[in-house]
């Protein structure tokens, strides 16, 4: 039944498959000499989720039961960076804890610290294929050390973030492209240049 299915349908030759290792990541522009874009580079994993039906309503009708999704719930979103020499990785989220919570203790407003996170996919030629919008992130675990003298791997930083919204496809790249025209995206002037290559892919798929 299954090569008969191949026979009359076959497998889509005009597209190809997403491969996992082929992303970027744009982190936000924090007002350092170092970009948000460069500390990007070091991340070597990326972890997130959409939004799940975390709770189910039920109701009994007579003998059987109904099922309604209930509250929607977003994870955190998980970061893995490679610790550069100089230490980058660490001086940039030293800084954003610093729009966080002042050195005097206090809780900055939100919007100070809330900042949109872009994740671009490639397909194997480099195009790009999608992106990925986690609007309103900010961290809530910091870079940390793991030291031992009897290993020799790279030296790697765990951050963990907590989203409001994420926004994928077409709406992802309205909203980077928005923001540079209004100059509230935060991302780097390079960014500029591959969120327009996004669109025009994303338009040329859907």
């Amino acid at each position: 039944m299954g090569q008969l299915l191949d026979n009359l349908v076959g497998f889509p030759t005009i597209t190809h498959v997403q491969r996992e290792y082929t992303w970027g990541l744009s982190l936000p522009s924090l007002g350092l000499l170092v970009d948000g874009l460069v500390v990007g580079k070091y991340c070597q994993s990326v972890t997130l989720e959409q939004y799940d039906i975390a709770e189910i309503d039920e109701y009994k009708s007579g003998a059987t039961k109904q099922f309604f999704a209930g509250k929607l719930d977003i994870a955190t979103v998980n970061m893995t960076f490679i610790c550069p020499v100089p230490d980058l990785v660490q001086l940039y989220f030293v800084k954003w804890k610093k729009q966080i919570v002042s050195s005097s203790g206090f809780y900055n407003p939100s919007n100070s610290y809330k900042k949109d996170i872009f994740i671009i996919l490639f397909d194997r030629s480099g195009i790009p294929s999608n992106m990925v919008q986690l609007k309103n992130c900010f961290p809530i675990k910091f870079p940390q050390y793991n030291l031992t003298y009897e290993g020799s791997n790279v030296l790697k930083y765990t951050v963990d973030f907590k989203v409001d919204t994420i926004h994928m496809g077409i709406k992802a790249a309205g909203n980077a492209f928005a923001g540079i025209l209004g100059g509230t995206s935060g991302v780097s002037n390079i960014f500029k240049n591959i969120v327009g290559s996004v669109g025009q892919g994303i338009g040329n798929i859907f």
